[in-house]
């Protein structure tokens, strides 16, 4: 008798892809008798990351299939589990349509409930939109809550669908440590698209009025590309770092303390995990979804309401102002909730579905 025991097949019809999203499916693709299948959309212009791919894992252009050749592909390849991004590829649903009888099929979401008219109008649509899924793997609580109004039952929804790298990120808060507990660069970071909704232009002007009514020796740096950076402030203590690649993120981490994220409208923020579990402090709006999992205010940063300029600046002030002692206490508590949820623990989740 045979004995060799078939590998089974997850297979990812994926968006664009990140370095958080390699480190997880890398973490699964390690795992034994698994073989790890990703569609991908080509790299965005808006953040043109340089992957070094894992030859572990098998990569797919989406442009090299029309949509009748992606059907074709996945009844080749027989996986035993898919993952969806989403509802935003009508090829990726029409294709898995098929398989909800027969293997898990997980919708990954992470819209939170607004209770916008939109969002009323799709519950209407829910038994549709949820059709050609098993189950639905959300962020956190806002988007489960969402899931649960389009139909899913409770039994049926996981929570975490985003992990950061944390071995990449806990590696470089140990080497930096000491360093920066010696000499803290009083530097705060914002990281993201310079678009508006990620209530860039309210941090500019927050810190610039930080200044003028309390000078101090922090600076704001900032790292990303988009539409904002046309009107990119021209002050002496604010800098545009332009795109910043992975390679060089233990070198931004070295330089800057504190990261701020002001968004307006930010579904989850798989930055807030990574910068968490480097030891930041953090200082997030309401709107971001990732707050809920890692800031807990007053210990390890503070939340604020999104365009609350005045209550911007006052956080801002706080940090100039901290003893070594609380912001060292704050960094500790970062790190304490980064590390509950890991790639790992992503993994486990699909290999217990399988």
């Amino acid at each position: 008798m045979n004995s060799t025991k078939r590998n089974r097949k997850v297979l990812f019809l994926y968006s664009e892809l990140a370095s958080y999203v390699l480190s997880s499916l890398l973490e699964l693709a390690n795992r034994p008798h698994l073989e790890v299948h990703v569609i991908h959309f080509p790299v965005n212009p808006d953040a043109p990351f340089d992957f070094n791919l894992p030859e572990k894992i098998r990569f797919y252009n989406r442009s090299q299939f029309d949509n009748k050749q992606l059907l074709s592909f996945i009844q080749n390849l027989q996986p035993d589990l898919i993952y969806c991004a989403g509802w935003i590829d009508k090829g990726y649903l029409k294709a898995i349509r098929a398989y909800t009888s027969t293997i898990p099929v997980l919708l990954a979401m992470d819209t939170p409930w607004k209770g916008s008219w939109r969002q009323h109008f799709a519950v209407l649509l829910g038994k549709q939109l949820r059709s050609g899924f098993t189950h639905a793997w959300v962020a956190g609580e806002r988007q489960k809550k969402y899931a649960i109004k389009l139909g899913f039952a409770n039994g049926k929804i996981l929570t975490g669908v985003y992990a950061c790298d944390i071995p990449h990120f806990s590696e470089l808060y140990n080497d930096l440590k000491s360093r920066k507990s010696i000499n803290k660069p009083k530097r705060f970071l914002y990281i993201g698209r310079y678009v508006e909704e990620k209530g860039l232009e309210t941090l500019w002007n927050a810190f610039i009025k930080l200044h003028e009514y309390n000078p101090n020796d922090w600076e704001l740096w900032c790292a990303g590309t988009g539409v904002l950076q046309a009107s990119f402030p021209k002050h002496p203590k604010i800098k545009d770092l332009g795109f910043v690649q992975p390679s060089q993120m233990k070198q931004l981490i070295a330089d800057t303390s504190v990261l701020v994220l002001p968004s307006y409208f930010e579904p989850w923020g798989v930055v807030v995990h990574e910068f968490a579990a480097a030891g930041f402090p953090l200082l997030c709006s309401h709107e971001v979804g990732a707050a809920e999992r890692f800031l807990i205010a007053g210990i390890n940063g503070f939340s604020f309401p999104p365009g609350d300029e005045a209550v911007l600046i006052d956080y801002l002030y706080a940090f100039t102002k901290m003893s070594d002692e609380d912001f060292k206490a704050m960094s500790v508590s970062s790190v304490e909730l980064a590390n509950r949820y890991n790639p790992s623990d992503w993994a486990d989740q699909i290999t217990n579905l399988l």
